[in-house]
């Protein structure tokens, strides 16, 4: 997840990746189930990484 985030790609792709495209045509839309598992995953992602970065540092 955040490769992608780092490549610049769009919510909308980063689904499209992890569903396919013709799934997310069909049940992509504002606010729907789609984006916030995308977006649920990338805060969890940044937490980890957090996390890590805080143990790394030896907080």
């Amino acid at each position: 997840m955040l490769e992608a985030d780092w490549h610049g790609l769009t919510r909308r792709q980063i689904a499209e990746r992890l569903w396919g495209r013709e799934r997310v045509a069909e049940d992509w839309w504002p606010d729907g189930w789609m984006q916030a598992r995308v977006k649920r995953r990338f805060r969890k992602v940044h937490a980890m990484l957090k996390a890590y970065r805080d143990i790394a540092d030896g907080r």
